[in-house]
């Protein structure tokens, strides 16, 4: 599970360009990717 979710944060920062550090913006993102 651990690896799954820092993959998913890795490419949401790196990739996709995302605040993963703004709460509402990593919400918004893990539910698009569930």
């Amino acid at each position: 599970m651990q690896d799954v979710l820092a993959e998913a944060l890795f490419y949401a920062y790196f990739t996709d360009g995302r605040d993963v550090g703004n709460t509402d913006e990593l919400i918004e993102f893990l539910q698009k990717r569930s």
